[in-house]
């Protein structure tokens, strides 16, 4: 599921960012549209505020049937105040 490529892919066609805190870490957090199983999907991918390390990738479904319904609302739940970005 997780792969370089789509990892790449996600980076570099970002539909949605923000900063997130987890575990008291804060980070770039990305939402990019990859293929998955010829399907179009979701990969939530959260980088260190350095951009030096991906601290986690995966396929996000609830992001994915968010994205679908076209709500914006899903991901600026996520996301600290003011950061929230969508690319158009």
């Amino acid at each position: 599921m997780v792969t370089e490529a789509r990892i790449k892919q996600a980076l570099d066609n970002w539909l949605f960012r923000c900063i997130t805190t987890s575990a008291s870490q804060e980070g770039q957090t990305y939402w990019g549209e990859v293929s998955y199983k010829g399907r179009p999907r979701l990969m939530k991918i959260i980088v260190s505020m350095d951009d030096d390390t991906i601290a986690n990738a995966y396929l996000d479904r609830k992001a994915t049937r968010a994205w679908q319904r076209n709500s914006s609302g899903y991901f600026q739940q996520h996301c600290r105040d003011g950061s929230f970005e969508e690319r158009r």
